[in-house]
């Protein structure tokens, strides 16, 4: 146990902390007046953010909208059409179509979210098998719930359609529903980058605190991981990283 636990990586206590994602959670439907899809690159999915004034004001984090529709007869939600006219019968805008809404998160780096060795569940070679905590809390939560208000204030003030959102966005003391939530793997925050080694795993060049030859090129490196993809961001630390090497070899 004492040679895991005495290593260069984890020197600052850092290695494993803040383990973070993007929480993608479906939160409502919407019934669509217009086809505000076709001016999309990618028709059946609008994307939108909030932004940086709302965030501020509204203390959350950084999250992205995505109005999906559905367009398909077979699958039009008919249920959800026939609910809308008789709470609204004087509305009489004419339904293009349906579809749902998905907002993905930002996710605070939460120091209890983490992965570390567990010494008392090992493998038959003897090596401390994985122990992964994680939670969403209640700021990703309250992002999540805002930013779904918002969109749907949109849809309404635009007269672009209508949303219905689910019980749990409008009610704080309800927990989400587990079948709304996409699990996307975007893995990010276990070896963040810091200038301070009591603060991060690695430095501002990726190289890990404590060693000379030894760099880390991954999302793990994020401080923050924001609200989109992370891919772009790998690529072009790797550019960088490149470009560091090439001055220093």
């Amino acid at each position: 146990e004492k040679k895991y636990k005495k290593n260069y990586f984890n020197q600052s206590n850092t290695l494993g902390i803040g383990f973070n994602d993007h929480p993608h959670f479906y939160v409502g439907k919407f019934v669509s007046f217009k086809d505000f899809h076709k001016t999309n690159k990618i028709k059946d999915v609008r994307y939108f953010k909030n932004n940086y004034k709302f965030q501020i004001e509204n203390k959350i984090l950084n999250s992205s909208t995505r109005l999906i529709a559905i367009k398909n007869p077979v699958d039009t939600d008919y249920e959800l059409i026939k609910d809308f006219k008789n709470l609204f019968p004087k509305v009489k805008n004419k339904i293009n179509y349906t579809g749902r809404i998905m907002v993905v998160s930002e996710q605070f780096s939460d120091p209890k979210n983490k992965i570390s060795l567990n010494f008392n569940n090992k493998d038959k070679f003897g090596i401390p098998k994985m122990k992964f905590e994680y939670e969403i809390n209640t700021l990703d939560l309250n992002t999540i719930r805002k930013t779904s208000i918002n969109i749907s204030k949109w849809l309404a003030e635009s007269e672009n359609g209508r949303a219905k959102l689910s019980e749990w966005i409008l009610n704080e003391n309800l927990e989400p529903n587990i079948s709304d939530y996409i699990w996307y793997g975007h893995h990010m925050g276990t070896t963040r980058m810091s200038e301070n080694p009591n603060k991060g795993v690695v430095d501002q060049n990726l190289k890990i605190h404590g060693l000379n030859n030894g760099y880390i090129i991954s999302s793990s490196v994020f401080p923050s991981g924001g609200a989109s993809n992370p891919t772009f961001t790998i690529v072009q630390l790797s550019l960088r990283l490149a470009d560091y090497f090439k001055n220093i070899i």
